[in-house]
């Protein structure tokens, strides 16, 4: 027997084994950060709506702003000149997501999909991205072709932070871990409602983000769900490493984000989830390195908001100095 053959057999099995367990358990650290190269106070401009129309959440299609109101109604105004064009009754759904000029409808589980057409929505496709859903899964958003992603909710099974389905394959992969167990709760679902999260997907389909609503903890990730950078924004408001069990301590870090494919836009209102809302917010920016690049300081009570990058402009819904619901802009310094 060549026993010098065998042993360099069993040392290559055995480097192969080594080198494969340290790329199971490569972790990324958490950084921790503080300071924006720009932190300035930002003046925006209000734009009164006629009949004083409600804008809690607005997208941008092309030169056309859908925005949706109360009782399901929709309104669609043109942009940048703010015309209200028409009223219609909107698309029923749970959530709604924004994608590539498509808007994504989706209720328990099954996504419709929309386009805009003579100032109309009008559906071009539909597919069922989960089955046996209450409710909801939150905002689905694209992958890759018939590839969906969307943040794990307080009702779904296990404790991964997104699942990734194939709609063709009718395959589910589900990736992430939580910054912390659940022990601490009583309950799974306290857990996950305490650690509620959104996800976003960089335009080019590269990466994608995961921002806490309650936490102020962003992760980036790469297209196949792999952690890139895990970055903790220190502060003095509710800077708390992990969410507090008792709701009544918990502030509402981040709300409504953007992404562009140089920056990642947080809403910040840093505000205690019990206390009454103050018409100032920031908007926190970085880049898709975890960097952090700009703080704006804003007095106005942001609810939705998009970039306009051809303009350097940010453009959303908010209530502030008119004492009702208004549109804003303010222009960028980056």
């Amino acid at each position: 027997m060549n026993y010098r053959g065998l042993y360099l057999i069993v040392f290559c099995c055995i480097i192969s084994i080594l080198t494969s367990c340290n790329k199971e358990k490569r972790t990324v650290p958490v950084c921790y950060k503080h300071s924006f190269p720009i932190d300035t106070v930002m003046p925006v401009q209000e734009y009164a709506v006629e009949n004083d129309a409600k804008l809690p959440q607005l997208f941008r299609m092309k030169n056309r702003l859908l925005v949706f109101g109360d009782y399901g109604m929709m309104n669609i105004y043109s942009y940048p000149e703010l015309q209200l064009i028409c009223s219609q009754e909107g698309p029923d759904g749970a959530s709604r997501t924004i994608g590539e000029g498509k808007l994504y409808i989706e209720k328990q589980g099954k996504v419709d999909v929309y386009e805009l057409e003579n100032d109309s929505l009008v559906q071009t496709s539909s597919f069922a991205i989960a089955n046996k859903v209450p409710y909801s899964i939150g905002t689905v958003q694209e992958l890759r072709p018939d590839v969906y992603i969307y943040a794990d909710m307080y009702d779904f099974p296990g404790m991964r932070e997104f699942h990734i389905m194939d709609t063709q394959k009718r395959q589910c992969v589900s990736k992430g871990d939580y910054p912390e167990d659940d022990k601490r709760f009583k309950r799974r679902r306290e857990f996950k409602t305490a650690y509620m999260h959104s996800l976003w997907v960089k335009p080019d389909k590269s990466a994608f983000v995961v921002v806490y609503s309650q936490l102020r903890r962003v992760r980036i990730y790469d297209k196949e769900g792999g952690l890139c950078h895990d970055i903790f924004l220190e502060n003095e408001v509710g800077n708390y490493k992990v969410v507090p069990q008792n709701a009544s301590e918990r502030y509402w870090h981040f709300g409504q984000s953007f992404v562009t494919d140089k920056y990642i836009y947080l809403l910040n209102p840093d505000k205690l989830g019990i206390a009454d809302a103050e018409p100032r917010c920031n908007i926190l920016v970085l880049d898709w390195e975890g960097n952090l690049v700009a703080k704006y300081k804003l007095n106005v009570w942001i609810y939705d908001f998009f970039v306009d990058e051809t303009n350097s402009v940010i453009f959303g819904s908010c209530w502030g100095n008119l004492k009702k619901d208004a549109f804003f802009s303010l222009n960028t310094l980056i």
